[in-house]
């Protein structure tokens, strides 16, 4: 299976992986998700991101991120687990929120204090 590489926008930088687009068709309805393979697949700095990934999905329920799109499956290729498959969701992320002076500066703060919080 062939999937389309992904761009981003032009002000966000994307460093630790390869972004991908699938579109699964169904009888019913169809579903678009986001395949994100790691670059570095082994040692500390990826133990990180599973660690950090399975606190965001354990802390899920408390988090007051009405945009916050979560992994739902790894992604294995040729035995190693190369990264996740998420749902695709068009809108804005962290740093467009971050970046938006049209939202005032206590909800901006609300939302890296709750991050920091799943983080510690």
């Amino acid at each position: 299976m062939k999937l389309k590489k992904h761009k981003l926008e032009k002000n966000i930088n994307n460093t630790e992986a390869t972004l991908y687009l699938y579109h699964k068709r169904g009888n019913i309805n169809s579903s678009n998700f986001m395949l994100k393979q790691f670059y570095i697949k082994e040692g500390e700095y990826f133990s990180n991101k599973l660690f950090t990934l399975n606190n965001l999905i354990d802390n899920r329920s408390i988090i007051n991120l009405d945009n916050l799109v979560l992994p739902f499956l790894l992604v294995v290729i040729n035995g190693t687990v190369s990264g996740y498959l998420m749902p695709y969701i068009k809108g804005p992320n962290l740093l467009t929120i971050l970046q938006n002076p049209k939202i005032e500066i206590d909800v901006k703060l609300d939302y890296l204090r709750q991050v920091g919080q799943i983080l510690e």
